[in-house]
């Protein structure tokens, strides 16, 4: 995994640009500032149990991707068919306790965009914590996570200069 400092040098905004450097420069400052893991390379995130569910059901509906051949040379280690085929019905109903963070809730609207049914759960919250996507999940899927989640740090990021600019007048 790149350090921040890394991901943040080499990442694209939407208008296709890198970072301006005294934006990038800022960006660090601020993130050093608030945290001492600026160049910490390892993730340790957790699966959250909708990611895990949702993602089985998007291989239960995609049955040609679960090929375990092209897979296991990857080193990806696809679930149990008999798991697999246990998700073939569409979730319409997530039995979870807490509401879902911003990373599950993309996973949600996407499978519900995708079924075109309505998914019943105790909705979301806005706080962004460290999660990681199963590695089985669809490459449509994983994208599009990664597109939502790259505009949402795009919009934090250029936000950045602005609140140092505020802290310091």
């Amino acid at each position: 995994m790149p350090s921040v400092r890394s991901l943040l040098s080499n990442f694209r905004l939407s208008s296709g640009k890198m970072l301006a450097k005294n934006e990038l420069d800022c960006i660090l400052a601020w993130i050093a500032q608030k945290s001492d893991k600026l160049d910490f390379t390892s993730f340790a995130g957790t699966y959250h149990c909708e990611t895990v569910m949702f993602s089985l059901q998007l291989l239960a509906r995609d049955r040609v991707n679960m090929t375990t051949t092209s897979a296991a040379e990857r080193g990806v280690l696809l679930p149990d068919k008999e798991v697999v085929n246990e998700f073939v019905k569409d979730i319409t109903i997530l039995p979870v306790t807490k509401r879902c963070c911003p990373a599950c809730h993309i996973l949600l609207n996407y499978v519900s965009d995708l079924t075109l049914k309505a998914i019943r759960y105790p909705g979301s919250h806005p706080h962004w914590s460290s999660c990681s996507l199963p590695p089985w999940i669809t490459k449509d899927a994983g994208e599009h996570m990664l597109r939502q989640a790259s505009d949402v740090l795009q919009h934090r990021l250029m936000r950045i200069p602005e609140l140092v600019r505020k802290e310091q007048s």
